[in-house]
């Protein structure tokens, strides 16, 4: 039987427990990867309101200049292993 990749994590040489580093311009935290190909291509998801790993420290703390709304649920970011 066939098992889905995840391409994305395959190209960094992640898996399932590796330390991972998730940065931004704005800061970056460190975190464990949970690799799944639920998650579309392209695309990260990670927990909010973790003290170790606080994702909220990835986003500008200022307001979108088309909506008006603060970056609370998506960012552009770059992943790698640790």
């Amino acid at each position: 039987m066939h098992k889905p990749v995840n391409a994305d994590a395959h190209k960094r040489g992640i898996v399932t427990g590796d330390g991972i580093i998730v940065s931004t311009p704005y800061g970056e935290i460190r975190a464990k990867a949970g690799v799944t190909v639920i998650v579309k291509p392209g695309v990260t998801d990670m927990f909010h309101g973790w003290e170790k790993a606080n994702v909220n420290l990835l986003h500008p703390r200022d307001f979108d200049p088309v909506s008006g709304f603060p970056s609370y649920k998506s960012n552009l970011c770059q992943v790698t292993k640790a």
